[in-house]
Parts: C-alpha cells; sequence; structure tokens
C-alpha cells in the first residue's frame, strides 16, 4: 500500500454568498472533467446558481490526462489530502474538503463514486446532519464490471446509493446495473451521460479531415488503405486487444490497417505479440497522443473499433460519434446502447464469443465506402442528439432543481 499527500488549492473559491449552491466532486483533472465543469459553470451562471468544481488530487500515478491540461485550472479547487494506492485499486481521503462541505453545506453536492473514501464519508456525515445538502453521487456502473457480488462490499454500496438523494447514471446500462445488481431502488436516477468537447472533436477533427491525405502520408498510411483507429489504455484484462487480433488476423484483409492510440502495462508485451504475427505490419501501436494528434488520427480514419472486455462507459466512443466515425463496439462498453444503432451507425459484437466478434469484423470489411460515409454521418447525428455538451447541462440542472 501506498499512501500519498498533496497540499494544493486554487487561489480563489467561488462565493458561498450565492442563493443556491452546486459543489461538484471529482478525483482528478482530466480534459473531459475541465470540459464538464465549465459547461456546468456557464448553465450555473444562467440560473442564478454558485458552481464550484473540486478535484480531490492534481495527478494519479500512472495516469498521464494531466500532460494534456491547461496550465492553470483556473477557477476550479484542488484540495490537499491523501491518494492511497493499493495494487491497480486509487482512492482519496480529504479531510480539509469534508469539513468544508460539512460546515458550509450547498444545496446540491455531487460526487464520484462510491469507493472514493471522501465520497463515501459525506454521504455518511451528511445524512446526520439536519441542515444538509442534497446529495447527488455519481455512478458510472457496468454489470460486466462488477468484482464483487457477494459479502459486506455489496451491502456498503447498496446503503451508500440508498443514502443520496438521487444517483447520477451516464446511461441505461449504468441505471440497470445500480437498480438490477446493486438492488438499488429507493432514490431516484438522473441520467447525464459522459460528454467532450464539440469544438474539439466535431470542428477541429472535421477542418483536420479535409488534410487526410496528407495526414496518411505524414504517418505512413496508405491513401487507399482502410483505417481503424482504437483509442484505449493497453490493458489486456480490461481492453482485450490482444485477444481482438488474434481472433480476427485470419480473415484480416491486406488494405485494412489498424492505429491504436493509447498506453498502458500490456504495450510491450502486444507489441511483441505483433512482431511474432501476421498482423506486425498492419498494426500500429501510436503511443499516448496529445489531443491535437488524437484530432489528426481521428481525421485519417474511417472507422473507431473497441473491443473491451471491461469498460464501465468510455469517452472515447462519445470522441468517435463527434468525428463521424462508424462504430464497431463490445457490448461490455457501457454506452453501447446510446452510441450505436446497428446496422445503422456500426456493429456491436461479443468479445467473449470469437464468431460474434469475426461477424462484425466481416461485415464491417465489406461495407463498401459510400456506406461507411453515410453510417458516419447517423453517427453525427447520433451525437447531436444524444450527446450534447448544452443540451444534457439544461436537462441535468432542470431535473436537480426538482428534487
Amino acid at each position: 500500500m501506498e499512501i500519498l499527500t498533496e497540499e494544493f488549492m486554487a487561489e480563489e473559491v467561488p462565493s458561498r454568498n450565492c442563493l443556491k449552491r452546486l459543489v461538484w466532486i471529482n478525483n482528478i483533472p482530466t480534459p473531459y472533467r475541465l470540459h464538464l465543469f465549465e459547461a456546468i459553470q456557464i448553465q450555473s451562471e444562467r440560473r442564478g446558481i454558485g458552481f464550484e468544481g473540486v478535484f480531490m488530487a492534481a495527478r494519479m500515478r500512472n495516469r498521464r490526462f494531466h500532460e494534456d491540461l491547461p496550465s492553470t485550472l483556473g477557477k476550479y479547487v484542488v484540495e490537499g489530502g491523501l491518494q492511497i494506492h493499493y495494487k491497480d485499486y486509487a482512492t482519496h481521503i480529504n479531510f480539509r474538503l469534508i469539513t468544508r462541505m460539512l460546515l458550509h453545506p450547498p444545496e446540491y453536492l455531487v460526487v464520484c463514486g462510491w469507493t472514493e473514501l471522501t465520497s463515501a464519508l459525506l454521504i455518511l456525515c451528511n445524512r446526520l446532519r439536519r441542515n444538509r445538502a442534497k446529495i447527488l453521487m455519481w455512478a458510472e456502473a457496468n454489470r460486466h464490471s462488477m468484482q464483487r457480488r457477494t459479502g459486506p462490499i455489496p451491502l456498503l454500496r447498496r446503503y451508500l446509493c440508498e443514502q443520496c438523494d438521487a444517483n447520477v447514471v451516464p446511461g441505461q446500462i449504468a441505471r440497470d446495473t445500480v437498480r438490477n445488481e446493486f438492488g438499488v431502488t429507493v432514490p431516484p436516477f438522473i441520467t447525464l451521460p459522459n460528454l467532450v468537447s464539440e469544438n474539439i472533436f466535431a470542428t477541429k477533427v472535421s477542418a483536420a479531415r479535409i488534410r487526410k491525405s496528407e495526414i496518411r502520408y505524414e504517418r505512413g498510411l496508405r491513401k487507399e488503405d482502410r483505417v481503424l483507429i482504437c483509442c484505449a489504455r493497453i490493458n489486456e484484462e480490461q481492453k482485450g486487444l490482444q485477444r481482438f487480433l488474434e481472433t480476427v488476423r485470419e480473415v484480416w484483409p491486406s488494405w485494412v490497417t489498424m492505429c491504436i492510440a493509447g498506453d498502458g502495462p500490456d504495450k510491450d508485451n502486444l507489441n511483441r505479440w505483433l512482431q511474432g504475427s501476421s498482423l506486425s505490419s498492419k498494426v500500429r501501436l501510436m503511443g499516448q497522443l496529445k489531443t491535437s494528434e488524437l484530432v489528426e488520427l481521428l481525421a485519417a480514419a474511417d472507422i473507431f473499433v473497441l473491443p473491451s472486455m471491461l469498460d464501465p462507459n468510455p469517452l472515447s466512443v462519445i470522441e468517435a460519434l463527434w468525428a463521424e466515425l462508424p462504430i464497431m463496439l463490445s457490448q461490455r462498453c457501457g454506452n453501447w446502447p446510446e452510441a450505436v444503432e446497428i446496422g445503422n451507425n456500426g456493429w456491436v459484437f461479443d468479445p467473449s464469443d470469437s464468431q460474434s466478434v469475426r461477424t462484425a469484423f466481416q461485415a464491417m470489411i465489406e461495407t463498401d465506402s459510400e456506406r461507411l460515409g453515410i453510417m458516419g454521418r447517423f453517427s453525427y447525428r447520433i451525437a447531436r442528439e444524444r450527446f450534447s455538451t448544452e443540451q444534457c447541462i439544461a436537462k441535468f440542472f432542470d431535473e436537480i432543481e426538482s428534487l
């Protein structure tokens, strides 16, 4: 077990003098959470609600999100506290933050998952107070990713979820998991999907696509090839990349190339396997990319692929929708029901069923370029209708104000 301490705080904490306050607590800053906080800030100001975005730590060990963040977090707060690591598990405890929220409770307090000690203590302590905040817990649950189904941990999980005034879920699978697997039926559910920047993944990708041939040439990709992109951390247990490649390598055409954007603990193992396989020249490990580099790779690609075994609610799928790409997606990904309309914008497969994987892959390679273009435009339509930042945040505020 490793415990890291961190002391840092933004210069300014939003005023507590507003008629109503919303505080949203997350673990570490990422581009996606900063985008969410910025959208909440805008909507809060429109409704006369004070907003405070809080992070439990500035960074996390072995994660590189901070390398692509602005040099300052602006008005958002990073609280000092403890970051506790045990194997692949990490949690935070922020005593100063807990004290501040109890002494000056906001009207609405959103906490991240129940596995965070700070979240759990805030829920428990808040319940004991007379003048308490309405607590909403972010529950990015997925039955395929559950590791404990019996014993004291599921009982604690259910208890904490039931002590909240609402559970905020990103979609259907998360809601069904909390209700049916966790056994939580008491508080209402509020749906708020994971969101990404439309300016980056729609506008900037679209602008870069004008240079599609040039980008391919710069990255050593043939103009005539069909290029698949997979944005994933290279962790075989979670993402199943090698398993996927082993399943489809016998039917892999010479004119298909796959680019894997990401890093992770199994990168060297995957690279060694590729060097000894027939796919050594057809699968590119691109490493961890900055946002500007990812924009260009999305613009150069034809299809997005994600073969995850365990994936609660991947943001890369939402990025691909805004980038107008057809989607080939594992059923283990928690947002597939919202992201894919089978036959209209993509294919879905069971990653544990070899035949299911090969059937989807074969359907993908048999789809002609004109049809792929139509499917990509359908992906963009889904993004606008289901993952618009402004619309989703406005609906979220409507629901919390009705609690």
